[in-house]
């Protein structure tokens, strides 16, 4: 079993062997680490011991990533990279791993103009990608003593609704008797008839009992009134998330966070 040491102690008269360890994962190009010594001769109190190692650059990847600019939501983008690798000219590019439903990939071995070979890494991003997401980050796997190829997909892909407030509300401070209400209001920038077909509490620190929500059109707004009982009690620090599924593909689902205090 190895154990990581900071400091040991060395006695008078005492000889060994330190065997020292650089840690090298995910690092390319040089590293430098030290060991300082620390001695009872007046003469010579420390002693600093520096090395250095270099990385080794597996994979040569064109482009480093690919920025798709801003996208809106019903539109999809290709993509396209270039893998060589001149330490392995013949790895195997494997499966990647899972993706959203709105990314399709596909790959291929290419031959280069200088008669290596390569693979090429393409596909299309969207439509119907996931606003909040900003891009994938695509990883493969290969034959190559478990290395990945990581290839980063940069996307700003602009909402088809303007939600307020966001993700998240407070009731403030709830009178016990009272009750309380907020608005969500979901604005759709888009010609589109949005529906609210469901919802769900699925974390309250009370009982559910004490809360509900209506929907209601107005004009093309959409509004999510969610209502807090004037019978609620409990506890006195309210906090809960309330999930909602929608009649649109970009937005099937939305999970908002609230707070307030009742007292």
């Amino acid at each position: 079993t190895r154990e990581k040491a900071s400091q040991i102690t060395v006695g008078p008269g005492e000889e060994g062997i330190v065997e020292v360890h650089m840690e090298m994962g995910g690092v390319q190009g040089f590293k430098v680490a030290s060991l300082a010594m620390s001695c009872t001769d007046p003469d010579l109190k420390q002693i600093v011991l520096q090395w250095q190692a270099r990385g080794a650059h597996y994979f040569d990847i064109t482009p480093k990533e690919v920025y798709l600019n801003d996208m809106k939501w019903n539109e999809g983008r290709r993509f396209s990279f270039v893998i060589e690798s001149h330490a392995r000219p013949d790895f195997e590019l494997l499966d990647h791993l899972p993706v959203p439903d709105y990314v399709k990939v596909e790959k291929e071995r290419i031959t280069l103009p200088d008669n290596s070979t390569a693979w090429r890494v393409s596909g299309e991003y969207g439509p119907n990608a996931d606003p909040a997401q900003g891009g994938l980050n695509l990883r493969f796997k290969t034959d190559w003593d478990g290395k990945e190829v990581s290839l980063p997909v940069l996307a700003l892909v602009a909402a088809p609704f303007e939600i307020k407030p966001g993700t998240f509300f407070s009731f403030g401070k709830v009178a016990k008797g009272k009750g309380a209400e907020f608005e969500i209001t979901i604005t759709p920038k888009i010609d589109f008839d949005l529906q609210l077909e469901q919802i769900e509490y699925p974390k309250l620190t009370f009982d559910k009992k004490y809360i509900s929500s209506k929907m209601e059109k107005r004009g093309n707004v959409l509004v999510v009134t969610v209502r807090l009982s004037p019978d609620a009690e409990g506890a006195v620090l309210l906090r809960g998330t309330i999930g909602m599924r929608f009649n649109h593909p970009s937005m099937e689902y939305k999970s908002f966070s609230f707070n307030g205090i009742l007292r």
